[in-house]
């Protein structure tokens, strides 16, 4: 990708191809390995994985797609390593949304077919067009390894984009390499977990979570807790509150602890598994994995952690 100034410009179908998702093989069928990397949405109660190896072609950035009666786009920037979901719902309109061959701020920029609009995949932020000002709705998502997704969710099923698979994709055993290559103050292409609120950002440098895997922190007055698996390609981030306290945890594997009753709690899924607070969640923080170049460009003001 060249990187210009995006302005509300008119793009057509054509040039930039508004792609639509396709019936896949089964999950059994699709020749996926444990270690390749999904972004997994539930939507409608559905849980469905889409490859991020196989929105990695430029013309294929981006997938419109319906689950669980919500139509919904997922979208992957290489340049960002940013994988997002949003709805495609937009007032009383459902958008068709397709990626634009400019950059801005770091990332690829989207644009809805009927108006032109640019929108930017970090935020969702219109800001050239029609509709600049207005947000997409993000859908929560989890970028994760098939095998993990497939075990959170058996029922699971799986889209891929219709072209094959890019030569320069990214799988967990690469991600790891690339999140422990780094060292000094964070550069360009350290891999972060971006986390907003209200005015306020911060981003973890996932190679300093590396020996604990875990951060107690607190952003604008509501305590958080970031945590990375042991093969350090997923990251979540939960409100950290159990029963009216504020909890700190500690990773054990890929299960973390509180300090405060014991218990035990599943990251992937926010659920206390045993112990005093059983039964009890812990309510998800949305978050963005990618290149820290991307979160800086589009949170200038963010802290780092």
């Amino acid at each position: 990708m060249q990187e210009t100034a995006p302005g509300p410009s008119s793009p057509s179908a054509d040039e930039y191809g508004i792609v639509f998702a396709e019936d896949a093989p089964s999950p059994r069928e699709a020749g996926l390995a444990d270690d390749d990397l999904v972004i997994g949405v539930v939507a409608g109660g559905r849980p469905r994985a889409y490859g991020i190896n196989s929105l990695w072609e430029e013309d294929e950035h981006t997938l419109n797609d319906t689950l669980g009666g919500e139509p919904i786009a997922v979208s992957m920037c290489p340049l960002a390593g940013v994988a997002a979901a949003f709805s495609r719902r937009l007032g009383s309109e459902t958008l068709e949304l397709g990626s634009l061959t400019t950059v801005d701020q770091g990332s690829l920029v989207l644009y809805d077919r009927t108006s032109h609009s640019h929108y930017r995949l970090l935020t969702g932020e219109g800001f050239a067009g029609p509709r600049a000002g207005t947000r997409l709705a993000r859908v929560p998502t989890l970028f994760t390894t098939w095998g993990r997704w497939l075990a959170l969710h058996p029922d699971t099923t799986l889209r891929l984009a219709p072209g094959p698979a890019g030569e320069h994709g990214l799988d967990a055993p690469r991600l790891r390499r690339l999140i422990l290559t780094g060292g000094g103050p964070a550069a360009d292409r350290d891999w972060v977990v971006g986390v907003e609120s209200g005015s306020s950002s911060v981003a973890f440098l996932v190679r300093s979570l590396v020996p604990r895997r875990i951060a107690n922190d607190t952003l604008d007055g509501r305590p958080i807790v970031v945590f990375v698996s042991e093969d350090l390609a997923t990251a979540v981030v939960w409100e950290r509150r159990g029963r009216g306290r504020v909890l700190s945890f500690t990773a054990e594997h890929d299960q973390i602890r509180d300090a405060e009753t014991g218990s035990t709690w599943d990251p992937f899924t926010g659920q206390a598994v045993s112990g005093p607070l059983a039964g009890q969640a812990l309510a998800a923080v949305p978050s963005v994995s990618g290149f820290w170049h991307a979160w800086k460009a589009q949170h200038p003001e963010t802290a780092i952690r």
